[in-house]
């Protein structure tokens, strides 16, 4: 009996162990890929899309609500500002000069786009940790950057043309 006893008590630990595992695991991270072109304002999709002007001559920032952090395009990098003490928390070092930043608070995904043609992907796992997922190719003449926060479906658009990137 008592062995039966020391081989649950065992089983169990294991389990727990298992599923403490699982649990902490961050969510498995699908590259984008592109998806199609459309003509004109129509970008389908869920209305409630976070969207960002992009302006090459004022690069804009994204805020992180949750952790009071804003995101500063710099050279080459992203500044990561605290709101409340206007400190430098870290800096992303990417390979081109981002010209428009948006932040998805729920997927905590930051997407800085280059003027280059260019987009990198980059997960916050921490206040002060980030590390880039992809960078991939994407129109030159990027105008607005949105993200359906339904589908995850990035839109570019340029111009009358709008770009869709999709990671489904």
């Amino acid at each position: 009996m008592e062995k039966v006893f020391k081989i649950l008590v065992v089983f169990g630990l294991l389990m727990i162990i298992i599923v403490y595992s699982i649990a902490g695991r961050e969510k498995k991270f699908r590259e984008y890929y592109f998806s199609r072109r459309v003509m004109g304002q129509q970008q389908g999709g869920d209305p409630e899309m976070l969207t960002v002007l992009v302006d090459r001559g004022s690069p804009r920032a994204a805020k992180d609500m949750e952790n009071q952090l804003y995101f500063q395009p710099g050279e080459g990098s992203v500044m990561v500002i605290d709101d409340l003490t206007g400190g430098l928390v870290s800096t992303i070092l990417l390979e081109r000069d981002p010209h428009g930043l948006l932040f998805d608070g729920a997927t905590r995904m930051l997407y800085a786009c280059s003027a280059e043609g260019f987009l990198t992907v980059v997960r916050q796992t921490g206040k002060e940790a980030y590390k880039i997922l992809q960078t991939f190719p994407v129109p030159q003449e990027v105008s607005i950057l949105m993200l359906d926060g339904g589908s995850g479906d990035l839109y570019l658009q340029t111009g009358d043309a709008v770009y869709v990137y999709t990671n489904r």
